[in-house]
C-alpha cells in the first residue's frame, strides 16, 4: 500500500511540474503574439509620426521584452521541433532588431509585416504542443490575453490598410480579427461576473463597437493619433478583467 501511494506521489509531481511548465510556455507564447503584433503596428505609427521618438524608445523596449520571452521558452522546453522554432523565431527576432536600427520605407514595412506572421506561425507550433486542458477560469483567463492579442492585430492591419498597403490579405486579416474580437468578447459577455464588474464591461463592450466602426476596411476614416490611443485604453481595461481571473486561478 505504501509503495502505491509513493508511486502516486511521484506520478502526481510529475504532473504537476509538466503542467507548470506548459503554463509559463502558454504564458510566453501569449507575450510573444501579443508584442509581435504590437511591434508592426507602432512601426508603421512611427512611419507616419517619426517624430514621435517614444515610439522608437518603446519599439526596442518591447523587442528585447519579446526577446525574453523567447529565452524563457528556450528553458522550458526540452523537445527538438520546439528548440528549433525558437532558434528560428530568434533569428527572426534579429532581422527585427536590424530593421529597427535602419532608416524606415516601403520594403522595411512589408518586411515587418512579413516577420510578425512568421512569428505568429510558429509560436502557435509550439502552443499546441504544450497546451493542456483549462479550467474554466483559466478559459477566461486567455480570453483576455487572446483579446489583447487580437486588437494589437487588427490595429496593425488597419495602419497597413491605410498606408497603401491596402492589399486583399489585409482587408481579409482585418474582417477576421474584428469577428474573432467579437467572438472573445462574446466569452467575456456570458461570464457571471459581479454586477459592479459587469456594468464596467458592458461599458467596455461599448468602446469596443465604436472603435469596430472606425477599424473596418470600409470606412474612410484614418485616424491613428485617435483610434490608437483608444485601443490602448480598451486593453488597459481587460487587463482589469484579466486581473479579475488570475486572481481566481
Amino acid at each position: 500500500m505504501k509503495k502505491v501511494f509513493f508511486i502516486y506521489i511521484i506520478l502526481a509531481s510529475l504532473l504537476y511540474a509538466s503542467t507548470r511548465g506548459s503554463v509559463q510556455v502558454l504564458e510566453s507564447t501569449e507575450n510573444i503574439r501579443y508584442f509581435s503584433q504590437k511591434l508592426v503596428k507602432d512601426y508603421l505609427y512611427f512611419d507616419k509620426y517619426s517624430h514621435k521618438h517614444s515610439i522608437t524608445w518603446g519599439m526596442k523596449k518591447d523587442i528585447r521584452t519579446l526577446g525574453d520571452n523567447l529565452r524563457k521558452i528556450s528553458m522550458t522546453v526540452s523537445d527538438d521541433n520546439s528548440q528549433g522554432i525558437i532558434e528560428f523565431l530568434s533569428y527572426t527576432k534579429d532581422q527585427i532588431t536590424d530593421i529597427l536600427n535602419h532608416k524606415i520605407d516601403k520594403d522595411s514595412v512589408l518586411s515587418m509585416l512579413d516577420y510578425s506572421e512568421v512569428i505568429l506561425e510558429g509560436i502557435d507550433s509550439i502552443s499546441k504542443i504544450y497546451t493542456y486542458d483549462f479550467t474554466d477560469e483559466e478559459k477566461m483567463f486567455m480570453t483576455t490575453k487572446r483579446l489583447e492579442y487580437l486588437l494589437e492585430r487588427v490595429t496593425k492591419f488597419h495602419m497597413a490598410f491605410k498606408m497603401n498597403f491596402n492589399t486583399e490579405v489585409n482587408r481579409v486579416n482585418i474582417i477576421n480579427t474584428i469577428a474573432s474580437i467579437d467572438k472573445e468578447f462574446n466569452k467575456i459577455k456570458k461570464y457571471k461576473y459581479p454586477l459592479d464588474m459587469k456594468k464596467e464591461i458592458d461599458e467596455i463592450i461599448k468602446l469596443w463597437k465604436i472603435n469596430k466602426v472606425y477599424l473596418e476596411p470600409t470606412t474612410d476614416i484614418f485616424v491613428p493619433t485617435l483610434i490608437i490611443p483608444s485601443i490602448i485604453h480598451l486593453e488597459e481595461q481587460i487587463k482589469d478583467i484579466a486581473l479579475y481571473h488570475s486572481k481566481k486561478l
